[in-house]
Formats: structure tokens, C-alpha cells, sequence
């Protein structure tokens, strides 16, 4: 009994790090991939940790799939397509249900279901699933084997911990975001009249106008701003109340999922991604200007 029950906590501790090292890998071919057309670091994935679990859980799966199909790579590809697609599809599908957003969206791609899985992405998974049965996992499974049962489950023990605090943290920061997009609804409510009286109808036209600031900087930066600007300003710094400790958490989900799309007000999201643009692209111009006139005056 004693044998049967180390064997089953070793297996579970191996499981957990093929999980977790490919969470890791994900997370880097993510972040490759996203970061490069955007030509800046984005942190992709719902998790704060350098990982993205559902890389991790379908490398498991796959693994565990396809390993009795592996001499023929035909059959790799095809099956790898579907149980992935199938994993990208359920998530979407569940991460939706459970806060009310769909955090990404490929209905503009030729071939999708739903928006949710498209063909393009769909292949790509496929030939990831060839290189992971014939060259990761192998080299993968070769390096773990170097470590011995004992520190393996404790290293995979540490992990867990981790891993769980950092799911807890961003279920809980994803919860606030949400209650962040319906306060924005609210502040944006209460000031429709003042700005109606400045042109601006629809919560559209206020997020468009809120990123032409950071075209019209020299003004939005000056001390005399038209009204319109001084409401937004004033928009701004209520958005921003009571937010300090939260910011980090929003600015990386926002940055990390661009086309999210919210059921609760998919303007009110348009309009808090521009405020926050727009408040971090003129601190570091204020910053800019600071160390300009320090260098002036010396």
C-alpha cells in the first residue's frame, strides 16, 4: 500500500510538471507571438505568472492522446487539431459564462466557429502538437527523468502553491475589472448631460475622443484646455478613484486580451482602456518634459 501510494504521488508530481512546463512555453510562444506585431512586451495569458495553464492542460491531454498514435504523424496532426480546438472552444466558452466577457474573438477569420477557434489558429495548434510529441516532449521527459522522485514532488508541491495563489489573485482582480467596467458605466451616466452640452452623444464618440488626446497633446498638456478636455480630465480622475492597487491587474488584462468584448458595456471597456492609455502616455510625457527642463536650466 505504502509503494502503491508513493508511486501515485510521483505520478501526479510528473503529471504536474509536464502541465506546468509547457504552461511556460505557451506563455513564451504567446507572448512571441502577440508581442512582435504589437512591437512591445505584452504578458499574455490570464494568469500574472509567466505561464498560460491552457497550453499546459492541453499538452497533458494531447500527450496522453496521441501517444498511441506517434508512429504515425498523420494522425498526430489531425487529432492534435481537434483536442485542441476542442480546449480553446470549452475555455472561451467557460471563461465567458464565468465573467461575462469574451476574451477573444476570431470572427473576422476566414473558417471560425463562433469566434472562438478559427483554422488558421487551429492548424498552427496542429503543428505544434507535431513538435511536441517529436521533439519537446522527449528532451522534456529526458530532463526530468535527471531529477529524483523526492525533490520532483517537492518541486511540484511549491509550484502548486504558487500557481493556485495566483489563480485566486486574478480571479479576484478579473472580478474587480468587471466591477471597474460597470462604475465607468455609471460615471459616464452621471456626466451624459455635461457631455452632450460638449458635442460627444454616445459612449462611441467618448472614447474616441479620449484617445484624440494623445494626438493633441501639447494642448491636453497646456493650462488652458477647452471644456471639453477639462471633462475629461475630471471623467479621468474619477475612473481613477480608489483604483491605485488595481491598475497593474486591469492595464495587463486589457493589454493582454486587446479584443475582449464585454457583455456587460463594450463601450464602457473602450472607454476605460483609453483612460488608461491616455494616463500612462502623458505621465511619461510629463516625465519627459520634467527631465527636459532640468537639463535647460543646468
Amino acid at each position: 500500500m505504502g509503494s502503491r501510494l508513493r508511486n501515485m504521488i510521483y505520478q501526479t508530481a510528473l503529471i504536474f510538471a509536464y502541465f506546468f512546463i509547457y504552461a511556460v512555453i505557451g506563455w513564451i510562444c504567446e507572448v512571441i507571438y502577440c508581442s512582435i506585431p504589437q512591437k512591445r512586451f505584452v504578458n499574455r495569458g490570464f494568469l500574472n505568472g509567466p505561464y498560460c495553464p491552457i497550453y499546459g492542460v492541453g499538452a497533458v491531454v494531447v500527450i496522453g492522446m496521441l501517444t498511441p498514435w506517434a508512429k504515425n504523424p498523420l494522425a498526430v496532426f489531425v487529432v492534435g487539431i481537434i483536442v485542441t480546438s476542442a480546449l480553446e472552444y470549452f475555455t472561451s466558452w467557460a471563461m465567458e459564462k464565468l465573467f461575462h466577457a469574451k476574451w477573444w474573438d476570431y470572427s473576422d477569420q476566414k473558417f471560425n466557429i463562433h469566434g472562438r477557434v478559427c483554422l488558421k489558429n487551429s492548424t498552427l495548434f496542429g503543428l505544434l502538437c507535431l513538435a511536441l510529441m517529436y521533439l519537446v516532449h522527449p528532451l522534456t521527459r529526458d530532463l526530468i527523468a535527471l531529477l529524483s522522485p523526492l525533490a520532483l514532488e517537492i518541486a511540484a508541491a511549491v509550484v502548486f502553491v504558487l500557481m493556485t495563489a495566483d489563480l485566486v489573485s486574478s480571479t479576484l482582480e478579473t472580478i474587480n475589472l468587471t466591477q471597474k467596467i460597470k462604475r465607468v458605466s455609471a460615471v459616464v451616466s452621471e456626466a451624459a448631460e455635461e457631455l452632450r452640452a460638449r458635442g460627444v452623444e454616445t459612449k462611441e464618440q467618448l472614447a474616441h475622443r479620449i484617445a484624440m488626446d494623445r494626438e493633441n497633446r501639447e494642448a491636453f498638456l497646456g493650462s488652458a484646455r477647452d471644456d471639453l478636455s477639462q471633462t475629461l480630465a475630471d471623467i479621468a480622475g474619477r475612473l481613477s478613484e480608489k483604483a491605485a492597487l488595481r491598475r497593474y491587474s486591469h492595464k495587463r488584462l486589457l493589454r493582454a486580451f486587446p479584443n475582449m468584448i464585454s457583455h456587460i458595456d463594450p463601450a464602457s471597456v473602450k472607454i476605460y482602456r483609453e483612460t488608461i492609455r491616455n494616463r500612462d502616455y502623458f505621465k511619461k510625457l510629463r516625465k519627459k518634459q520634467r527631465r527636459q527642463h532640468k537639463a535647460s536650466r543646468s
